[in-house]
């Protein structure tokens, strides 16, 4: 069967989501299209009016992280994946309020300091993805930030556990984890990458490559790979223990034979660390490339088992309960058009695709 052109078959046959998507990162020639109705269509589109509601929606600020639709993590990480950021004007009047709550320390009372850093990382950095990486507040935070995990990673350092009997009265629902090195967390501030902060990455990577690339080269490592899922436990002095996690594991990095939640994640994290140079390089990368050769069909489109592209209320979008892209579930083409977005878009992050 003859090949076709994967662009001009998505966007000939897709929904409003994936054409905008198609718009704004892959076709060159944008002259040709009518931008303000493709993205008329897409802000019209059912998803991407209850997910910017979920972000219109005023919730207590420990919800921005959770697995609700209205936890600010999904609802912006969303919309994000549909292309809607800055410069569109409802979604910077919803975003106004989370900006503004940045600025001012003293609006979220959270019992513990280090819950309150993590949460400022997880909205900058979703922010700077969304556009606003040049707003003053945004690119303080996530500076400050990067320059910690580059002082870490630059040298390293692995030996991140330290000897549980140094602790005493560890409760028991943290004595299956291992300790974490408060070297890690001086000042309650985690020196260690989160999977929060690669969006940030790609949206400062052009003014700090050498440092980002640095911290991928880290993450890319065997070493870090072996860590376990959820780096461990840390001490919030002088006895309040809790499990930091959110480390950025990377499914198939030694064999694809996993569980289906470790291979769920694989077109999200993949799509997720691919723009940065070390990635393309790698061979685990390469490895994926391969792996997803499989899923295509003789057309050259390609159509993933449906697990890999799960669409789940009220769960977490960093974990892709969320990688649906409007199309419709019923559809025949639905798995096969969602299947080959994705997998263009490594792709086109690879440069085996011209955008």
């Amino acid at each position: 069967m003859k090949k076709i052109d994967l662009v001009e078959y998505m966007f000939s046959n897709s929904d409003a989501i994936i054409r905008y998507r198609l718009a704004c990162d892959f076709i060159q020639e944008k002259e040709q299209l009518d931008i303000g109705k493709i993205r008329a269509d897409l802000l019209n589109h059912k998803e991407a009016k209850y997910w910017m509601k979920c972000l219109k929606t005023r919730r207590k600020y420990d919800n921005i992280h959770g697995s609700y639709d209205k936890s600010l993590e999904n609802s912006l990480g969303k919309l994000i994946q549909f292309g809607i950021k800055k410069g569109i004007s409802n979604f910077d009047k919803n975003v106004s309020s989370h900006l503004k709550w940045l600025k001012n320390d003293e609006e979220i009372e959270a019992e513990q300091i280090h819950n309150d850093y993590f949460l400022r990382i997880v909205v900058a950095s979703l922010l700077a993805k969304a556009g606003y990486a040049q707003e003053p507040t945004v690119r303080s935070i996530l500076t400050k930030r990067l320059k910690l995990v580059y002082d870490l990673t630059k040298k390293k350092r692995y030996d991140i556990f330290i000897d549980k009997s140094l602790f005493k009265s560890i409760p028991a629902a943290f004595k299956d984890h291992q300790m974490l090195d408060p070297e890690i967390y001086q000042d309650n501030q985690f020196a260690l990458p989160w999977i929060y902060d690669l969006f940030a990455y790609e949206a400062l990577y052009e003014d700090f490559k050498d440092e980002i690339d640095t911290i991928i080269e880290y993450i890319l490592d065997e070493r870090y790979q072996k860590f376990p899922d959820g780096y461990g436990v840390m001490v919030s002095f002088p006895k309040r223990f809790l499990i930091v996690g959110w480390d950025i594991w990377l499914p198939g990095y030694f064999d694809f034979d996993q569980t289906e939640f470790h291979l769920q994640n694989l077109i999200f994290r993949t799509n997720l660390i691919a723009p940065f140079e070390p990635t393309r390089k790698h061979p685990w990368f390469k490895k994926v490339l391969t792996f997803l050769e499989q899923f295509k069909t003789e057309n050259g489109t390609f159509e993933l088992p449906k697990f890999y592209l799960k669409e789940k209320r009220n769960s977490y979008y960093i974990t892709s309960y969320h990688m649906g892209m409007g199309e419709s579930r019923v559809a025949d083409n639905a798995q096969e058009l969602e299947s080959t977005f994705w997998i263009a878009n490594i792709l086109r992050k690879a440069g085996k695709i011209k955008s």
